[in-house]
């Protein structure tokens, strides 16, 4: 089967995720087997017409990354998705990844019995995130708002 390539803005986190799971091949991600690739493809439209929405002021500072698509998909259902839902995948993602890590911190301290501020770093660490896209501070605030209560009813 050949492949098209489209380009949809992400933010920084899921950039580094796709990078780090995927296989970049020709400056784009073959995703086809993953379901961030049915989600992809359920956002393409055929227009070039953009209409205005609404995206957060962060997403100027989203990453630019290229995908392969089948071109039976590519001529099916379309090569453009618009700003708005880039956004909404990106957002998804994002929080997505976010309760992962959150999750393997929790293991890795219920379980592994290593204390929280080693299991962030080494989470941090493992998934080669930078300072820039994710750091300590702001994960442990999130681990700390969603995962302390969980931790608890985790240990019982």
């Amino acid at each position: 089967m050949s492949f098209a390539k489209i380009n949809i803005k992400v933010h920084p986190v899921v950039f580094r995720y796709i990078d780090n799971n995927f296989t970049k091949i020709d400056g784009g991600y073959d995703i086809e087997k993953s379901p961030l690739y049915f989600a992809i493809t359920s956002m393409l439209i055929r227009s070039n017409v953009q209409m205005p929405s609404d995206v957060g002021k962060k997403y100027d500072k989203f990453k630019e990354i290229s995908i392969f698509i089948s071109k039976r998909d590519f001529y099916n259902y379309g090569h453009t998705i618009s700003q708005l839902q880039q956004y909404i995948f990106s957002k998804f993602i994002y929080n997505f990844i976010i309760n992962d890590i959150c999750t393997q911190i929790m293991y890795m301290h219920v379980y592994g019995r290593v204390t929280r501020n080693k299991a962030i770093n080494t989470v941090l660490l493992n998934n080669l995130f930078e300072e820039d896209e994710l750091n300590y501070e702001y994960l442990r605030k999130i681990y700390q708002r969603r995962f302390l209560k969980k931790e608890v009813k985790f240990k019982n």
